[in-house]
């Protein structure tokens, strides 16, 4: 529903892109090995024969979203954090994907909604090989995470100590001057619409001052938390603009 009945990953493949879709930690390829894991938190789970089986998958990802709190301390003590090994994953997908010999890797670009729209946020703030790049649904302040939607969201967004330092519009603003879109929804509860445009504001000012204006984009859409056909053909012609060729 979020994506309108369409496997976007799909279309661009069929635009001709050569598409990595990695998994994020805890999920999929990344998941967590269950029989590792302590009983008294693994419950009745355990590693199961196929875990490709749809119920299996929702039975891990039901528990996996209960215990990402847990998986964050453990980091701690192992001295990273989620943000930061989540980052790690994604530059060595990139690291793939640009040694492939159909892939330029002077022409990469990465777009994600959400949890992806955070990754596109970390990986194109931080690698300047991302050549063009859009962030769908996850652009607010600091200010809102902390004051007003902290129990909405995902460990995978807060590096401890960096607020001191950056905004959260900021680390995505890290990669000016290069192109950038920002897609967000008016009614997305995620968010608070008016630190939604106070990031808009922060990063036009950031490619301002740069003197690259022109090279960041923020739309805004009506409706709900989404990825739908409409923000995906702009999402698409963004890349095609910068990345075809």
């Amino acid at each position: 529903e979020a994506y309108g009945g369409l496997w976007w990953a799909n279309e661009l493949a069929r635009g001709g892109y050569a598409v990595l879709v990695p998994d994020g930690f805890l999920f999929g390829s990344r998941r967590v090995y269950l029989n590792d894991v302590p009983r008294a938190l693994s419950g009745l789970l355990s590693d199961p024969p196929d875990p490709e089986q749809e119920q299996e998958i929702l039975a891990y990802n039901h528990w996996a979203n209960q215990y990402e709190n847990i998986a964050s301390r453990s980091l701690f003590c192992a001295g990273t954090t989620m943000p930061g090994l989540v980052l790690h994953d994604d530059q060595l997908a990139l690291n793939y994907l640009c040694a492939r010999p159909e892939v330029n890797p002077s022409k990469v670009g990465c777009c994600g909604l959400s949890s992806g729209g955070l990754r596109s946020l970390y990986l194109a703030g931080m690698d300047d090989r991302v050549s063009a790049a859009v962030c769908v649904g996850m652009m607010t302040t600091w200010r809102d995470f902390c004051f007003n939607k902290a129990y909405m969201h995902t460990w995978m967004i807060y590096p401890p100590g960096l607020p001191k330092d950056l905004d959260y519009p900021e680390i995505l603003g890290l990669r000016v001057p290069l192109p950038t879109l920002v897609q967000n929804c008016r009614e997305d509860q995620l968010f608070s619409l008016q630190e939604v445009e106070r990031a808009d504001r922060i990063l036009a000012e950031v490619f301002s001052k740069a003197g690259a204006g022109n090279k960041y984009r923020s739309t805004m859409y009506p409706g709900g938390h989404r990825f739908d056909k409409e923000m995906q053909s702009e999402a698409f012609l963004w890349l095609d603009n910068y990345l075809a060729g």
